[in-house]
């Protein structure tokens, strides 16, 4: 039988090595220090103020990252965007958002869902949701430069709606640069 006091020190190991950072944070002791000068006509000594610096990571990335394929919706996602789609011409938005969640669920890395749900709540006035979307449809258009336009051209819209002027002119500029 184990006894207590070794399975307190095992999960004293075990917590101790979880907590393993691979941030430096302690700077060299001839980095880091700055002088601080007395006020003048004050009797103060000259104090050294350590710097705040940022810590520094160590090892750099092993490989590049890879632009991939934007993923298309499967066909049963497909079929069920096309009734959301109709859901949404016909104004019934909540009926259109639920058939687009089960879209997403069953293609969660299709941007198309992504985009048709900022439609969606863009036509009810949400705004910030709206935004979300499109950035999460611009981030899944992977090489994709037609769909990726789309997906600004949509975000600008969402913009110009939420009083964003300048974050509208950014997408319409990243989109015309297409």
């Amino acid at each position: 039988m184990i006894s207590r006091r070794f399975l307190a020190l095992t999960v004293l190991l075990l917590v101790h090595g979880c907590t393993y950072s691979p941030i430096q944070e302690n700077p060299s002791p001839t980095q880091g220090t700055t002088t601080r000068q007395p006020d003048p006509g004050t009797s103060s000594p000259v104090t050294q103020v350590p710097e705040e610096k940022p810590p520094t990571r160590i090892g750099q990335p092993v490989t590049k990252p890879v632009e991939i394929d934007r993923e298309r919706p499967s066909a049963a996602a497909v079929q069920v965007l096309a009734q959301a789609e109709s859901s949404a011409r016909t104004g019934q938005y909540d009926q259109a958002l639920l058939l687009l969640d089960r879209a997403q669920r069953m293609s969660p890395q299709a941007g198309e869902v992504y985009l048709q749900m900022a439609r969606v709540q863009y036509d009810q006035r949400s705004y910030n949701k709206a935004e979300q979307l499109c950035l999460k449809a611009i981030a899944l258009s992977g090489k994709d430069p037609a769909f990726r336009k789309q997906s600004l051209q949509t975000l600008a819209i969402v913009r110009d709606a939420k009083g964003d002027s300048a974050g509208a002119a950014a997408a319409r500029k990243q989109a015309a640069a297409i």
